[in-house]
């Protein structure tokens, strides 16, 4: 935490209320008798049975909820026999706390959940298809699981050299292997994220919070013309990016 005053992440680790998560399902899943049969081409319903199988996931609750919620699910699977680590987000909020700074959260679980609906309804099919593809353990899919790796282990490198130009271009540029609708995708959860980061600044009640305030969110929101620094310059907020020292890496 250094010098800052107060940490802004995404979102809460976990939901704070029943609101939270009705909000959040309201999105995640389908109405009434609607179910993911209606919005796939029949000849696909044997690879998603087949991705429930191997995500441990009975068919009849895969097909009720949307697509994005499927495929972040998906992702989140840790690989077997894997050491996992807590991720960024965990570390700073238990630094944050432990030295008694506020937490601040730029957006609810709900208001996400409304974003990744706000997805167009083919999108979120090829980023399941694309979910489905890397779980399944033949090896006709390696080279997606090794592409995706090799983007990944770029992007490690170049936020561990502090190489804010490498970062960039990753950010802005498609991972290998992924079909070009999950970069309209990424480039869709920057712009809005950002957006709603910007306003979930603005009304974070900061006027109890006094010096710097770091900010932890997704690379990607930190790159390009709209890039969430430029959109806190034009708010009004002095903005400052990270002191690196590489010999410590």
């Amino acid at each position: 935490m250094g010098r800052a005053s107060a940490l802004a992440l995404e979102l809460p680790l976990r939901p704070r209320s029943q609101q939270d998560i009705e909000m959040y399902l309201k999105h995640a899943l389908y109405v009434d008798d609607d179910t993911l049969l209606r919005h796939i081409a029949p000849g696909d319903e044997s690879f998603f049975k087949k991705c429930a199988a191997d995500a441990g996931v009975p068919f009849e609750k895969f097909a009720r909820a949307k697509p994005w919620f499927n495929a972040f699910h998906i992702y989140a699977l840790p690989t077997r026999g894997a050491i996992t680590y807590a991720g960024i987000d965990v570390r700073l909020a238990n630094i944050a706390q432990a030295q008694k700074k506020p937490v601040l959260y730029l957006e609810s679980p709900g208001e996400q959940a409304m974003e990744l609906d706000g997805i167009p309804k083919e999108n979120q099919i090829s980023m399941l298809m694309y979910a489905c593809q890397i779980l399944d353990a033949s090896s006709a899919n390696d080279t997606l699981r090794t592409d995706e790796r090799g983007w990944l282990l770029q992007v490690q490198r170049a936020w561990q050299a502090g190489d804010a130009m490498t970062l960039g271009r990753l950010a802005d540029s498609p991972i290998p292997g992924q079909p070009p609708e999950l970069f309209d995708v990424s480039r869709y959860i920057y712009r809005d994220g950002t957006d709603r980061f910007v306003h979930g600044l603005s009304q974070a009640g900061l006027s109890g919070t006094s010096g710097p305030i770091l900010v932890a969110v997704g690379f990607g929101h930190f790159f390009g013309a709209a890039s969430l620094p430029e959109r806190l310059k034009k708010a009004g907020y002095t903005v400052t990016g990270p002191v690196v020292d590489v010999q410590s890496q």
